[in-house]
């Protein structure tokens, strides 16, 4: 699959289109930010697969959760010619992006962007575009928000504030009553969102739990094991019987 500059709109200094890969192996053009975390991002959850989505066959909606460049949600559309996708990101360089990259995947057609934070309904603040530090401007476009901390932290960064979605406005954006898949990695916001009890309409569930307010990553299973099958992972992509801070799960409804 061959791709040009002039492929995308708005393109920028700094930016360029780089083939990847879905996890079944199809090439699909992206652009990336040349200076950031873009390409180890897109490598990880495509090429790498680092969700576990290759052997999963889908149709209906599926749901991404923090899209960042649309890589999860592209790469299940591509993969799965049947299927729909619902992309949720905050911040509004990546959602630039995103757009663009539907394009220049052929997606529109069965990929919507939705321009918002998750939540329980209240205001939420994203804080990104962090500068002063080289690690923070490498990750400055990975947001953090008021779901999982007090204050955006001291060094110069952007804010941008949502009224935040549920579960349930996502299922009135989308027009239907269940999601066979939710892909959620918002940086500690899941707990709030997973909360509502709409989740028992989702047939698989998978991310990242982060240890924030308080939480154990493990606490996850706590949350969703009334309705579904919950399995953790480590840093390694190993099974784990718990976990105190940060790690992988996915559950699958019952």
């Amino acid at each position: 699959m061959e791709t040009t500059v002039t492929d995308v709109a708005e393109r920028r200094t700094g930016e360029q289109v780089v083939i990847f890969h879905t996890p079944r192996g199809v090439p699909v053009p992206m652009t990336i930010r040349q200076g950031t975390n873009d390409w180890n991002t897109l490598n990880a959850c495509m090429t790498e697969d680092e969700y576990g989505l290759r052997d999963w066959h889908g149709t209906g909606w599926a749901l991404d959760i923090g899209g960042y460049l649309g890589g999860v949600g592209i790469g299940l559309a591509v993969d799965n010619p049947d299927l729909r996708v619902l992309i949720v990101e905050p911040v509004p360089d990546n959602i630039r992006l995103i757009r663009a990259n539907i394009a220049l995947a052929n997606v529109g057609d069965r990929v919507e962007l939705v321009e918002g934070a998750i939540g329980d309904g209240g205001p939420v603040s994203v804080w990104h575009g962090y500068q002063g530090t080289e690690a923070a401007e490498h990750h400055r476009f990975v947001g953090n928000s008021s779901l999982a901390y007090d204050h955006g932290g001291e060094l110069a960064h952007e804010e941008t504030v949502y009224q935040s979605l549920t579960l349930g406005d996502l299922m009135v954006e989308a027009l239907t009553e269940r999601f066979a898949l939710v892909k959620i990695d918002c940086e500690g916001g899941e707990w709030a969102f997973l909360e509502d009890p709409d989740v028992a309409s989702c047939d698989v569930i998978l991310g990242e739990a982060h240890s924030v307010r308080g939480h154990r990553g493990d606490d996850i299973v706590g949350l969703l094991s009334a309705t579904h099958d919950v399995t953790l992972y480590g840093n390694q992509g190993e099974v784990i019987d718990e976990a105190p801070a940060t790690c992988g799960f996915r559950a699958v409804a019952r």
